[in-house]
């Protein structure tokens, strides 16, 4: 045995344990400071773009007009969106196209996200109709100028929850798991919704389905595209087009409807709409199983952008 040899190096699992765990910690602490640093950008955006807005439609019949809850979601937009480039040029030290905004995949994104919503809602629509709780009765007439601004309100309002929930916040608590980002990000959306649906329990459960269904659209695409595309193509063909309740109200709607919902309460739903009943629930699990048991596409060019956050 050669003599000079050098002995083997004897690693200390004790210390092993310690310098993990303080790794963990500071994911942690990095984490958590840049979720703060975000939604104090955000609260502070949000009074300097609103009051403004407060001031001009300070009317409570001026506040439930489409051009105005339109221009409060362009505000939520701005305010949204400036927040997480703030967050991702100053903190993670990453391009704006990394948020989710890959430019070559608009297109194909995009048409994803309005074939996805189109097929979930007639799916579960469609089950409504099997069970003979939807029936065609049209009434009314839209004009073509309350058609514009509502269809501009569904995609602002649609773009503006998707940048928050789905942006910035979703790509920070990716960084700790996937599902631990998927959990809170649903949560959250279920949240902004609690106004509407009153404890109902159905229609909690649906949101939460809706708001993993959107966020899988994300981490499969790594682009917002997908997800607005589809939440605004679900509403606007819910509510403006159809006529029906979306989320709990009918602020979205015009002076017009297509169909009627006239089954029980635990299928088609009941102060919130088809979304709160069991047709919604059993579209949601079936969809949100679908992307589940799906393969994740080849990268492409914009996502090692995207996923640089993880590495901060």
């Amino acid at each position: 045995m050669d003599a000079t040899a050098t002995p083997p190096v004897e690693i200390d699992p004790i210390a092993g344990a310690g310098t993990s765990r303080t790794s963990a910690l500071l994911k942690v602490l990095s984490v958590t400071g840049r979720l703060l640093g975000f939604l104090v950008l955000v609260f502070v955006a949000l009074i300097l773009l609103m009051l403004p807005l407060w001031l001009v439609f300070g009317r409570a019949e001026s506040l439930d007009s489409h051009r105005a809850m339109a221009l409060f979601a362009l505000a939520e937009c701005v305010t949204f969106l400036g927040a997480a480039w703030v967050m991702a040029r100053f903190a993670d030290d990453r391009p704006f196209s990394s948020l989710g905004f890959d430019v070559s995949r608009l297109a194909t994104d995009g048409l994803t996200g309005l074939r996805l919503g189109a097929a979930g809602l007639a799916l579960a629509l469609g089950g409504a109709a099997l069970l003979g709780a939807v029936s065609l009765k049209p009434a009314g007439e839209p004009g073509a100028s309350a058609i514009a601004w509502v269809a501009a309100l569904v995609l602002l309002k649609a773009a503006s929850e998707e940048f928050l929930v789905h942006g910035y916040i979703f790509q920070v608590l990716e960084r700790v798991h996937p599902g631990l980002a998927l959990t809170v990000t649903s949560t959250l959306f279920t949240l902004l919704h609690s106004p509407q649906y009153r404890g109902d329990w159905l229609a909690a459960a649906n949101l939460f389905l809706a708001g993993t269904w959107l966020g899988l659209m994300y981490r499969r695409s790594r682009n917002l595209w997908m997800p607005v595309a589809c939440h605004f193509t679900w509403n606007f063909l819910l509510g403006p087009l159809l006529g029906l309740t979306v989320s709990g109200t009918n602020k979205l709607n015009l002076e017009w409807t297509l169909v009627r919902l006239e089954g029980p309460a635990w299928l088609v739903g009941d102060q919130f709409g088809l979304e709160g009943g069991a047709a919604t629930t059993l579209a949601l699990t079936a969809l949100v199983a679908a992307l589940l048991a799906r393969r994740p596409e080849a990268r492409t060019s914009a996502e090692p952008l995207a996923s640089r956050v993880q590495d901060v």
